[in-house]
């Protein structure tokens, strides 16, 4: 059960980190297009 939770954990952390991702990388390309 514990193994479980951990996965469960795991899989939520690394959800968070591809949505910060892909925020970043919008934000990246705003700030490539307004030099642009």
């Amino acid at each position: 059960m514990i193994k479980d939770k951990e996965g469960h954990l795991r899989a939520a952390h690394a959800r968070r980190i591809a949505l910060c991702g892909r925020y970043a990388t919008k934000a990246l390309e705003a700030s490539v297009f307004k030099h642009l």
